[in-house]
């Protein structure tokens, strides 16, 4: 089974940290991205007691060049990531368009 590696921008508060937790519960590894680095380490502590693995990155999530510098990944190949994975059908994949089959920012 490959990993599961989630992007959770405003993971330390609110409905984002929500997410996250929940996430980890079912076993997604976490790259938390958000401003403050004692938010970030409480909520990578969270990830952690769920069992799963953290990545707290202090970024400002506003500015696209720097969340794609600091995770190899552009917001657009996320939300197109999102969409394959979940919005979907798995039947649909193998045809799906080439920007939306593959694996995004190169890792892998």
């Amino acid at each position: 089974m490959s990993a599961r590696i989630a992007v959770v921008t405003g993971g330390t508060v609110g409905l984002g940290r929500a997410i996250m937790r929940e996430l980890a519960h079912w076993g997604w590894d976490i790259a938390i991205l958000a401003r403050g680095e004692e938010g970030l380490q409480g909520a990578a502590a969270d990830v952690m007691r769920e069992g799963s693995r953290a990545l707290p990155l202090s970024v400002e999530v506003a500015d696209n060049t720097a969340v794609e510098a600091a995770t190899g990944v552009s917001i657009a190949a996320a939300i197109l990531l999102l969409l394959r994975e979940v919005v979907m059908p798995k039947s649909m994949h193998a045809d799906a368009p080439e920007c939306l089959s593959g694996e995004i920012g190169g890792h892998g």
